[in-house]
């Protein structure tokens, strides 16, 4: 089966300082009276220097609006995040992530069931059972916020954290 690509140049909605959206994918359905394009078998999704991968994803032209479902990878240099679905806005540049997250960034790694990622300001928030590892030491709270520019972690709400050390 031959792969596609297509570029969506949607010059028309998008804002002057937005980036081309490039969907890559094994199938393809475009609704011109829907504005929109389902597509289907490895996915792929690029925007600047953001990939996202999943077995199906639909484009909403008008919204702005990627919709990724079934095993999602969202990858932004050393940050990289996976669950099952996924909802990347343009107009805010944000990604809503849900059901098993998982995320690792240098030595951060942690997992909650619902996430938003903020692509410019380079946090994302955690919530619905979140937890932050780094090496053995663990962090859990009602929410969690990873600032990746500056590698800080803090917590909103019922934070509990469990330090190892080797005391000998």
């Amino acid at each position: 089966m031959k792969k596609w690509v297509l570029i969506l140049l949607v010059l028309w909605t998008l804002p002057c300082h937005a980036d081309p959206i490039q969907i890559q994918a094994d199938a393809f359905e475009m609704d011109n009276v829907k504005s929109q394009v389902l597509t289907s078998g490895n996915v792929i999704v690029k925007q600047k220097d953001m990939v996202l991968r999943s077995k199906k994803a639909r484009y909403d032209q008008k919204q702005q609006v990627v919709y990724l479902y079934d095993q999602v990878v969202l990858e932004k240099g050393l940050f990289s995040l996976t669950c099952e679905e996924a909802v990347a806005y343009g107009k805010t540049e944000r990604v809503e992530a849900n059901k098993n997250i998982r995320f690792k960034y240098k030595n951060f790694n942690g997992e909650s069931q619902k996430a938003s990622f903020f692509i410019k300001d380079q946090r994302i928030e955690l919530s619905e059972n979140p937890m932050v590892f780094q090496g053995e030491n663990t962090l859990t709270g009602g929410m969690i916020v990873v600032d990746l520019k500056k590698e800080k972690v803090s917590t909103i709400g019922n934070a509990k954290i469990n330090i190892v050390t080797d005391f000998k």
